[in-house]
């Protein structure tokens, strides 16, 4: 047995200890009634065969037609058992690769390799070749075949060592008989071996194209997607690639037919093998009953035995030849769930305050993204003063976001350190560290959960402090409308009467989540991004009252927002090049000066009147 296979067994013992011993009693009982039928057979034969008391061939039948009936009760019983105890073992091994994505450093959630990797691992699917389910699955199998090799192999015994006073009694033809038997098992083998690595080579050309076609059968039933379909008149587009990657140049037919022609050639093979052991003992044994030294009985039961042997046999070197020849889906397991998680490096509790004293530092700050070697941030050191609001800007790509996610440890730095109270982030206990923060990134999430369980996330569920949060950002003339309330489900995935929101309202209830949160620090990249100025002036200023006395980063490109903020940092290209507050950096010529400007006229081309933005309209 191979260490991935071990490492299997193992992991499926841990995953359900109860599967395992259903598997091991339902394996034995389907291999074993079979056998039981095969012995009350024989010795019903036999007793006939030696003039046995009516009274007493009875009472032998009926006790051997109820070991069998038992038996297969037994049998159906668990092989019932089994299947939804395989069912239930599934979804916890699913459950595992999922609660490894959560775990898992953030970072590899970002990769689109170990994206594809997670999506490949559900293609390969319930069972498949090679998969990490086959070899848990087969441990019934394997009990069976071996129950089912030593009780064929003890009926067809006696058909070598009953003493006929023959040449048929010579050990020559027990051994003859297992070298047949072990060519006959052999060289299908050998060319399963082939025909598994033609199979998987095929199944990795249908893995490709699959990866493809899924994503253009979600393209097409995505409302989303649909609008862009539709509008843009890419109907035949979108059909030219679902043509192109359903089997491209018929390959895969070609294949497959290859496949099925080379299938068939071994299917031939092992008949002709197995006929070849079959007429061998049935010659055998029918000399030795010809002699008159084997009794009827043993005949027909080492007959009935060796095609219960053959058959056995000709499943488990399948079996065989698919674990040998493709492991690749059980690799494929192992490197997933073998990512490194999220890391823990520190232990020290994140001290409870009442008056938010939680000070948040950089210190020579550099990173660059995992296999690549262009540094996004450049050695960026900044003490953010409690309570102070801070706004981040910068045009696209000067490293606001990335800066952000190295602040709340989602990445770890390459060099220098982010600092909570004067000590590194990552002494602290990583998820007291989460805590502190009230997080809406550019790029959110929001659940298909009900409303209220999607602002609340994990906490104490609050009605009035969720009701209160809608308030702040809005949100309350649409609260008002939902015949639900809080009970309302956020988009149709699972319930028909939940509500589509609109960019803005999505916008709104992410903000939402945030003041729920009430961490002590607040970071938002682009919380506001959906909403038209006047309404994103209208939150910023309830946000001033909301976070006041706590420490805010508020990335935003629409530069109205930084007069809420007591100081603004400018980034370009990974650097901070200007600090200040609006006034300041407004008159002096640089980065912040030309984003002002530039977007100043913007709005006035716009029409929009600067003033009701809290500005005046003048360009610099």
């Amino acid at each position: 047995m191979s260490p991935l296979t071990r490492r299997v067994l193992k992991d499926t013992y841990q995953l359900s200890k109860r599967y395992v011993f259903i598997s091991l009693i339902a394996g034995f009982f389907s291999s074993v009634y079979p056998l039981v039928s095969i012995y009350i057979s024989r010795r019903i034969i036999d007793l006939l065969g030696r003039n046995t008391p009516y009274e007493t061939l009875i009472r032998f039948i009926l006790i051997g037609l109820l070991l069998v009936f038992v038996s297969q009760i037994i049998s159906g019983l668990f092989n019932y058992v089994h299947q939804f105890e395989q069912s239930e073992m599934y979804q916890r091994l699913e459950l595992s690769r999922n609660l490894k994505s959560i775990a898992m450093e953030f970072r590899y959630a970002e990769d689109p390799a170990v994206k594809e990797m997670r999506q490949k691992l559900t293609i390969i699917g319930f069972g498949g070749p090679g998969s990490f389910e086959m070899i848990a699955y087969s441990i019934k199998s394997m009990v069976g075949y071996t129950v089912s090799i030593l009780g064929a192999a003890w009926l067809i015994l006696p058909a070598f060592s009953y003493h006929t006073g023959t040449i048929y009694d010579s050990p020559v033809f027990l051994l003859l008989f297992l070298v047949l038997l072990a060519l006959s098992a052999y060289l299908p083998h050998r060319y399963n071996l082939k025909q598994n690595a033609k199979m998987n080579k095929l199944l990795s050309t249908v893995e490709s194209s699959n990866t493809v076609f899924n994503y253009l059968a979600n393209l097409v039933f995505d409302p989303e997607s649909g609008k862009e379909i539709r509008l843009y008149r890419q109907q035949e587009r979108v059909n030219r690639w679902f043509e192109k990657n359903t089997d491209p140049q018929g390959s895969t037919a070609r294949m497959l037919r290859e496949l099925v022609y080379g299938w068939g050639k071994v299917g031939l093979l092992s008949f002709g093998s197995n006929q070849g052991v079959i007429l061998f003992l049935y010659l055998l044994v029918g000399f030795k009953g010809i002699a008159g030294g084997l009794p009827l009985g043993h005949i027909v039961a080492a007959t009935a035995a060796l095609n219960v042997l053959i058959a056995v046999l000709s499943e488990l070197i399948t079996d065989l030849s698919i674990i040998r020849s493709d492991s690749s889906g059980v690799q494929l397991h192992y490197e997933y769930m073998d990512l490194p998680n999220q890391t823990q490096h520190g232990s020290i509790p994140v001290e409870k305050r009442l008056d938010n004293d939680y000070h948040l530092s950089t210190e020579n700050l550099t990173f660059h993204y995992p296999g690549t070697q262009r540094n996004i941030l450049h050695d960026i050191t900044i003490d953010f003063q409690v309570g102070r609001s801070y706004a981040i800007v910068g045009e696209n790509g000067s490293g606001k976001t990335t800066f952000i996610k190295l602040l709340t440890r989602l990445y770890d730095p390459v060099d220098g350190a982010v600092k909570l109270n004067r000590i590194s982030a990552d002494k602290y206990d990583t998820n007291q560290y989460y805590s502190l923060f009230n997080v809406v990134f550019q790029d959110f999430d929001l659940f298909s959960f009900k409303l209220g369980e999607t602002i609340a996330t994990n906490r104490d569920f609050d009605e009035e402090r969720i009701v209160n949060a809608l308030r702040d950002v809005g949100f309350m003339e649409r609260f008002n409308s939902l015949p639900k309330g809080l009970e309302t489900s956020l988009n149709k995935e699972f319930d028909a009467q939940g509500i589509t929101l609109s960019g803005g309202e999505q916008q709104k209830i992410a903000l939402a989540r945030a003041i729920y949160n009430d961490g002590p620090i607040y970071i938002l990249d682009e919380p506001t991004s959906a909403l038209d100025p006047i309404s994103e002036f209208e939150i910023y200023q309830k946000f001033q009252q909301i976070t006041r006395g706590k420490t805010s980063l508020i990335i935003s490109h629409r530069l109205s927002s930084c007069r809420f903020s007591d100081e603004i940092l400018v980034f370009d290209q990974g650097r901070i090049v200007q600090r200040g507050s609006h006034e300041e950096l407004v008159h002096i010529p640089g980065k912040y000066a030309d984003l002002w400007n530039a977007q100043a006229r913007h709005y006035q081309e716009e029409d929009i009147d600067l003033t009701k933005l809290g500005l005046d309209n003048t360009i610099v």
